[in-house]
């Protein structure tokens, strides 16, 4: 559990965002995400369960962050996710 808050619009920290991937990779909110056509109730509910591990993230910094895991393309080429293990036990079935 985490021991201090992160304030809203600060960067994410890696203790931070490993918190969110293992919230978000829990069986009941794929389940719910999975043909959601709104989502906001279960990023509000996301964001409510980082609270409680000492985080202050909102519904909408929640999704955003999760909209951003994926690789994009860069001038440099394909980005390599420094959470790639932990996504890939959620996405690697999909």
């Amino acid at each position: 559990m985490a021991t201090t808050s992160t304030s809203r619009g600060s960067s994410w920290s890696d203790n931070e965002v490993r918190a969110l991937i293992s919230i978000w990779g829990e069986d009941r909110i794929q389940e719910e995400l999975d043909g959601a056509v709104r989502n906001q109730a279960i990023f509000n509910s996301l964001a409510k369960k980082m609270e409680e591990k000492g985080y202050d993230r909102d519904w909408l910094q929640c999704r955003n962050k999760i909209k951003n895991f994926h690789n994009g393309q860069t001038g440099r080429g394909r980005k390599t996710c420094k959470f790639y293990k932990e996504l890939d036990g959620i996405l690697g079935h999909r």
